[in-house]
C-alpha cells in the first residue's frame, strides 16, 4: 500500500475474494451441527451407514484398492462431509495467496489510477 486512497479499495478486494468462501465454510460448520446431533431414528441410522460406507472407501483407497463409491466424485454429498473428495480440494486446495496475487495482477493499474487521481484531487 502506498496511499491511504488504497484503503477502501483494498478493503472490498479482501471481502470480494474472503466472503464467498468464509460464508461456505460457515455453512459446512452449521451442516456437521445438524448432522452429527440427528436423534435417534431411521435418519440417524441412515447417516451412520453412509459414514460407515466412507470410512471402509477410505480404508480401501490407503490400500491401493477401488472404493465402492458409485458416485463420480467419491463420497460427494455424503454426511461425512470430510469424505467428500470434491469438497475437501476445495476447502484446502484453496491457496489464498495465490488469489491475493491474481487480484493485484487484475487490479494493479486501477489502483495506479486511483492514487494519482487522489494525489491530483489533494493538490486542488
Amino acid at each position: 500500500m502506498s496511499s491511504r486512497a488504497q484503503i477502501a479499495p483494498l478493503l472490498h478486494a479482501y471481502e470480494s475474494l474472503r466472503y464467498a468462501r468464509a460464508t461456505n465454510t460457515q455453512a459446512s460448520a452449521r451442516l456437521n451441527q445438524v448432522i452429527f446431533h440427528l436423534p435417534d431414528g431411521l435418519e440417524q441410522e441412515q447417516r451412520d451407514k453412509q459414514m460407515g460406507t466412507a470410512m471402509e472407501d477410505a480404508r480401501r483407497e490407503q490400500d491401493g484398492k477401488t472404493a465402492t463409491d458409485i458416485h463420480t466424485v467419491p463420497n460427494k454429498g455424503n454426511p461425512n462431509q470430510w469424505a467428500d473428495k470434491e469438497k475437501s480440494a476445495d476447502l484446502f486446495g484453496y491457496d489464498a495467496d495465490e488469489e491475493a496475487e491474481k487480484w493485484w495482477r487484475d487490479n494493479r493499474e486501477r489502483m495506479k489510477r486511483l492514487e494519482r487521481t487522489v494525489g491530483q484531487l489533494a493538490k486542488l
